[in-house]
């Protein structure tokens, strides 16, 4: 709900109560990150990764944090494929691996991991989005209008990525 000043005063008690539980070292790395304090997030992770190498989403957002915040693609690539050796049916890491690649212009290599991604989980609405991406991209009209139009399909929240795959829809449709 957005509380997180209140949620971390809870959580910290709880570490200090329990420092081997590892998700509530994620959850206080994500309320970091949310606050806009990228360093301290990546302290509560390696908590929470310390405890268990295996949490994925600590290994995500470790990711989000290193490519969003730290502008380090390297780093945030070997965190993704940490999520998927411990759980190789993780379509967000896949998702974000692609990801990745279509922000360095690697459209090949996006589009070979969005497939992988959508192989996972074919009702993501983000992976749609991706796919029609690089559809638009490689001049491939007919697919990025179809994606744009499955990934609005599937976006319940009608938020941020629902109007971007609206507006990439249109400029398909008009192009075609």
């Amino acid at each position: 709900k957005g509380k997180f000043v209140e949620a971390r005063e809870i959580l910290l008690r709880s570490a200090e109560e329990d420092p081997s539980d590892s998700e509530c070292h994620r959850l206080l790395g994500q309320i970091a990150s949310e606050l806009g304090d990228p360093d301290s997030a990546i302290d509560h992770l390696i908590d929470a990764l310390r405890w268990d190498p295996r949490n994925k989403h600590a290994l995500t957002m470790m990711g989000n944090i290193w490519a969003r915040d730290k502008n380090d693609v390297d780093t945030a690539m070997r965190y993704y494929q940490a999520t998927l050796e411990a759980d190789p049916k993780d379509h967000i890491a896949a998702n974000n691996i692609a990801v990745q690649f279509m922000q360095r212009g690697e459209w090949a290599s996006a589009g070979e991991w969005f497939n992988k991604a959508m192989a996972i989980e074919p009702d993501y609405p983000n992976t749609h989005h991706g796919l029609a991406m690089v559809a638009l991209q490689e001049g491939d009209l007919p697919s990025a209008f179809y994606s744009a139009c499955e990934a609005m399909r599937l976006n319940a929240k009608r938020d941020e990525l629902y109007r971007q795959s609206s507006r990439l829809a249109l400029d398909s449709a008009r192009a075609l």
